[in-house]
């Protein structure tokens, strides 16, 4: 289970940590800096994140993507947010780290998942810190753009959008979509973070803050 993360008697954020992996999701206490001072036996990987359904290897870096994995043990797979999905992949013999918003879920980054021909019985996924439904305001191209996954999955749209004032907008619950994605794909268990960052004031949010705002630093790591 998810447990609160403490360095120099200061909350930076949770942690989830097994024999094998370790998951990390930070709150807004974090720099890069201290997360390395914090995590010295780890080795930190990033990628330049673009929105896009993109996945690479982390040994092919620096580059663009949105989603990177590693079967290294020791190095720990990067991923920033404001408001979007930080998801974590962790297997026997890889961890596998996913920048999503509503564009990269909307057109199917979670599905590349296949690629690796992982079994998603014997692994475990972890959803971060994130927008939550009745924060997240959107207009009808979005409701469009999951149209085809409610009907191809058998989502239910009342728990994926929620009635707004204004018929031209909806509220998007994104942790139900990816979980709704990734139960499809044959992932049982699936572990979140019930945190919204638009309204904790210890993260981060580009929705409420705007270009000002800083990003959570989250990463996964194999360690045994």
């Amino acid at each position: 289970m998810f447990e609160v993360f403490y360095f120099r008697n200061q909350d930076i954020g949770h942690v989830w940590k097994t024999s094998s992996h370790l998951v990390f999701y930070s709150n807004n206490n974090v720099s890069l800096p201290l997360l390395t001072e914090a995590f010295s036996e780890l080795a930190f990987c990033s990628i330049n994140q673009i929105h896009s359904t993109k996945w690479v290897d982390a040994s092919n870096r620096p580059t663009e993507a949105d989603a990177h994995f590693s079967s290294q043990i020791g190095q720990a797979l990067l991923i920033k947010t404001a408001d979007c999905l930080p998801i974590m992949m962790t297997t026997n013999q890889m961890a596998i780290a996913i920048h999503a918003g509503w564009r990269g879920l909307a057109h199917g980054i979670l599905m590349e998942v296949r690629r690796l021909k992982i079994d998603p019985s014997q692994a475990s996924v972890f959803i971060g810190p994130h927008i939550g439904k009745k924060s997240f305001e959107v207009g009808q191209e979005v409701v469009e753009a999951f149209a085809p996954w409610i009907d191809s999955y058998s989502l239910d749209p009342q728990l994926a959008f929620s009635h707004h004032a204004r018929p031209e907008k909806a509220y998007l619950d994104l942790g139900y979509l990816a979980s709704g994605q990734l139960q499809h794909l044959g992932f049982k268990a699936i572990n979140c973070l019930p945190i919204d960052t638009f309204t904790s004031k210890s993260h981060h949010s580009y929705r409420r803050d705007g270009a000002q705002s800083g990003r959570q630093l989250s990463f996964v790591a194999r360690i045994g």
